[in-house]
């Protein structure tokens, strides 16, 4: 069969499980033909695709930060969001014309909430669409949020994760574990890149801090200026400052390079970093500790961590405490055996809920 993405492309996460679905698919005889990715990370996608796989850029909405801090906004993004809606529209129109020219058999989206605005405005597309991310998740009864939850978060995110999946005929709930489906949801493990399942876990004895914004930095100087033994490899973009930096004794500053942090992530003791589902899970498998810090007002990383933590992964905090990073690896009990077995039998149920729904369309002649 013939694939077509729909990427988020704001940070890395949907990118990465984009490419994670495109080598499963292949592996098992399916063809990528497209993909259309929103944000400014194409080139991202194309060096760990390749050529053979046209990429085309969509303008989408975007998250808003405050300008005073890292903290997400979200009266900013709803005024971004309705004050460019005729723009959107006419990238839904692009998102058409790619359909059409490209004739895929099904479309797969990673929370791209154009796609359902396209599936709304075309409500009698014919192509099956598939909507997969970790955030369908919070749609199950039965999950379990952060305890200081305010209403209005909750109403928001899981109302834009619909949208998202409108005129889907599945959505595809990533989990750390294996838990029951409903009518709607079928629950399936993360999806990881074939750079991480190809290479063990290893621990030199280093931890790994990944910061958002430079004026984070301060909380871990002094930190380390009290821990002058402990070895910290810090990634953090500084404007105009060097690639990497020996700032203070044990302590390594580096600008973001995502090959370097893959090679210090690999061999670290410990990770503490935002809590994105996907850095999380190849923590994960990789065995590695998690101290997760969710960007200020950012409820669907509060949400991610409430999950990491209970699934095990590490602690849910709210500042960069290194402390209790150091003392989570001394008593971190590994889910990564099980984690991989859930990965391993996982992958062919995600094969499944895809293409018996699909051939059934395709026998109906609809």
């Amino acid at each position: 069969m013939t694939y077509f993405f729909i990427v988020q492309g704001e940070g890395r996460g949907h990118l990465t499980q984009a490419i994670s679905l495109y080598e499963l698919l292949v592996k098992n005889g399916n063809r990528v033909t497209a993909m259309a990715v929103g944000g400014e990370n194409q080139q991202f996608l194309a060096e760990q695709i390749g050529p053979e796989v046209a990429i085309h850029k969509i303008d989408s909405p975007k998250l808003a930060y405050g300008s005073r801090d890292t903290g997400l906004s979200i009266s900013k993004t709803i005024w971004q969001t309705v004050t460019k809606s005729k723009h959107y529209l006419a990238q839904v129109n692009k998102l058409g014309q790619l359909l059409q020219d490209t004739k895929p058999d099904v479309v797969i989206n990673f929370y791209e909430v154009l796609a359902g605005l396209y599936k709304l405005t075309h409500p009698f597309c014919k192509i099956p669409f598939y909507s997969i991310a970790h955030q369908y998740l919070l749609l199950k009864p039965g999950f379990v949020f952060p305890t200081k939850s305010k209403f209005a978060d909750k109403l928001l995110l899981n109302t834009n994760s619909r949208f998202t999946a409108y005129g889907s005929k599945k959505m595809l709930a990533l989990s750390f574990d294996e838990q029951n489906d409903n009518e709607h949801i079928t629950v399936v493990p993360p999806l990881i890149r074939n750079a991480i399942k190809s290479k063990q876990g290893s621990n030199k004895g280093h931890y790994l801090v990944y910061l958002t914004h430079e004026c984070m930095l301060p909380t871990l100087l002094n930190w380390k200026l009290a821990n002058p033994a402990t070895h910290v490899h810090c990634f953090v973009h500084r404007a105009g400052k060097p690639a990497s930096e020996r700032f203070l004794p044990n302590l390594t500053l580096h600008q973001p390079n995502k090959e370097l942090f893959a090679e210090l992530f690999q061999s670290c003791a410990g990770i503490a970093t935002t809590a994105g589902f996907e850095t999380v899970s190849e923590a994960i498998y990789w065995n590695k500790p998690v101290l997760m810090v969710p960007v200020t007002n950012h409820y669907e990383q509060a949400c991610n961590a409430m999950d990491g933590e209970r699934y095990g992964a590490g602690l849910r905090a709210q500042h960069f405490d290194l402390d209790e990073l150091l003392h989570l690896e001394k008593t971190y009990l590994s889910r990564s055996t099980n984690f991989k077995q859930w990965l391993k039998t996982g992958e062919r149920k995600l094969l499944n809920a895809i293409e018996a729904e699909v051939l059934e369309v395709v026998r109906s002649g609809v």
